[in-house]
């Protein structure tokens, strides 16, 4: 019984009798190269003012702006006095036209008050990020619908240079918050 235990065990870890590989050199395996460890790095000033481009008629100052959102500062919008709002700032960091864009965003419970006035028979929430006039995410999300932070991975459709600018649009029915809370690469 112990010799069956060792030999499955010899097997299981596959030594080959000589504690090196198992095709019969008796070499050690090779060394493997550690990944270096990436660092998010944001495309975003999180702390900077977002400049507005667009904006419903119903859109008060105090329904949109930079906030904690949950210990993370990010661009946020309640929809209620703000419908609709596309808003930018330039970018800090620069991205290749390889890189994955990395997106954090949330929302609350999305939700339509009863009685609400000029609501289509499916709403939805409708999302988008550009950079420099390209999209790069776009997005519907479906009303009603729960609490959700969406970690997102895009590939950049080309690169670009810091100073770029990168625009944020929310459209929304009903009463309900949105934030974006990261836009940043992995180096």
């Amino acid at each position: 019984m112990k010799k069956t235990v060792a030999i499955l065990f010899a097997l299981i870890l596959g030594c080959g009798g000589g504690g090196g590989s198992s095709d019969g050199n008796n070499m050690p395996p090779p060394e493997s190269t550690p990944t270096p460890e990436l660092t998010l790095v944001s495309v975003i000033d999180h702390g900077a003012g977002w400049d507005i481009v667009d904006q419903a008629d119903d859109c008060t100052p105090s329904s949109y702006g930079v906030e904690d959102v949950g210990g993370v500062i990010g661009w946020a919008v309640i929809t209620d006095d703000c419908h609709s709002i596309t808003v930018e700032q330039n970018t800090v960091e620069y991205v290749d036209g390889d890189e994955d864009i990395h997106i954090r965003f949330f929302h609350d419970d999305l939700s339509i008050p009863f009685g609400t006035t000029g609501v289509p028979e499916d709403p939805v929430a409708t999302v988008w990020i550009s950079v420099n006039g390209v999209e790069v995410w776009r997005t519907l999300y479906p009303i009603p619908s729960g609490f959700t932070i969406d970690e997102i991975t895009v590939q950049a459709p080309q690169s670009f240079q810091v100073g770029s600018p990168i625009q944020i649009h929310v459209e929304n029915h009903g009463d309900n918050e949105y934030a974006l809370l990261e836009v940043g690469v992995y180096r």
